[in-house]
């Protein structure tokens, strides 16, 4: 038996899942980073301040602390 292509096929393989990988966690990314800026933005909507919120007051965290109490 010959098995000096299975090493190849298996790294061409390796990488069609890491490609993959990398594409799903880019788009999560993308989701999340969509969801903030909504939260953001319907954050600074609610108050009626268009204005910069500061610096360490405009992330996730801040926004849910701010909207939820926590």
């Amino acid at each position: 038996m010959r098995f000096t292509a299975v090493p190849q096929d298996l790294s061409i393989l390796i990488e069609k899942i890491k490609a993959s990988a990398v594409e799903r966690c880019r788009d999560r990314i993308d989701t999340a980073a969509g969801k903030a800026r909504d939260l953001i933005s319907s954050n600074t909507a609610e108050t009626g301040n268009n204005s910069y919120p500061g610096p360490g007051t405009h992330g996730v965290t801040s926004v849910f602390k701010k909207r939820h109490g926590l």
